[in-house]
């Protein structure tokens, strides 16, 4: 189980205030549970039930807010990228098995994803302009297996597995100035490779944009002798920024996504059998813009949810 909330805020104030933003929050887990591999036969032989059961929980939260204010221009921009990839696996493999009672293999998958971002920039002579960001981008693999071997269970079998995933993004923003006051939120979730719309022009314009500068600095390296002084080595910390860096660009732009459950390979013999998998989305993505002024107002706001998975 894992537990995420972080916030990010900035301000600024001035002749010309400009304030950014960035929050990246990535996510990858792997849990498996189960008897038997493909290269050793193993048997079981119990009196009473079997239970083979993987699960992966994640409750993940982001804030992200900026506010600027300044005489010819407040400019406030700031973008919120949540990446979560899960492998769960639950499997028999290549053993024989004699069970008593039941025989439960349970794959299962439950994520709360939650990301809130906004901006505002204020001008009290010029041009304001608020400009955020937000794309989630979960995905993974759920597999419950039975596999190569033959199990013979006195009592219901049951291969199940099963993916459960909430998601709830909101995007605000809001541009004031005297002479014009602009306006421009985009929010992208993702589950899975397929279409995107226009989400690519409206987050990463001219392959130059908001996710490009995110990308760079998550390939930074963060360790340096600044930092930590002669407390690490050279290798030390270069091995530190070499396992921290991460490619997300390429993870922003989705991938494969799939539920799985499958008897195969071997022979069964039981009071009954089930074989299920089930994937199951909510997902609320939420945009809002405002553009005011004395002059020219703008607001635009984009949103874009693709669900492709197996």
């Amino acid at each position: 189980t894992t537990h995420v909330n972080l916030t990010s805020g900035s301000g600024a104030g001035g002749a010309v205030g400009v304030a950014g933003s960035f929050l990246v929050n990535v996510g990858q887990t792997t849990t498996k549970a189960y008897v038997g591999d493909a290269d050793s036969a193993t048997t079981l032989d119990l009196t009473g039930d079997a239970r083979i059961a993987a699960t992966t929980r994640n409750d993940m939260q982001g804030i992200a807010v900026s506010g600027a204010v300044g005489g010819p221009a407040g400019v406030a921009g700031m973008a919120i990228v949540n990446v979560v990839g899960n492998d769960t696996q639950a499997w028999l493999e290549n053993a024989t098995a004699g069970i008593g009672g039941t025989f439960d293999v349970s794959a299962r998958e439950e994520l709360d994803l939650r990301a809130y971002s906004g901006a505002l920039g204020v001008s009290r002579g010029g041009r304001g302009v608020g400009a955020p960001g937000s794309i989630a981008v979960p995905g993974g693999s759920v597999t419950a297996a039975v596999a190569n071997r033959d199990v013979d269970a006195a009592g219901a079998m049951r291969v199940d597995a099963d993916s459960d995933r909430k998601l709830d993004a909101i995007t605000i923003t809001a541009g004031v100035g005297q002479t014009a006051g602009i306006g421009g939120a985009a929010s992208l979730v993702m589950i899975g490779d397929g279409e995107r719309g226009d989400a690519n022009d409206e987050l990463d314009s001219g392959g130059d944009g908001t996710v490009s500068r995110l990308d760079d600095l998550t390939r930074l390296g963060r360790v340096d002798s600044a930092l930590v002084g002669d407390a690490l080595s050279e290798s030390e910390r270069q091995r530190i920024n070499n396992r921290s860096s991460y490619d997300l660009k390429d993870a922003t732009g989705g991938g494969h996504d799939g539920v799985y459950a499958s008897v195969s390979g071997g022979s069964v013999d039981a009071a009954s059998l089930a074989v299920s998998a089930e994937s199951t989305v909510t997902a609320e993505n939420r945009v809002g813009a405002l553009g005011a002024s004395l002059g020219v107002g703008v607001g635009g706001s984009f949103a874009y949810t693709g669900l492709y998975g197996t």
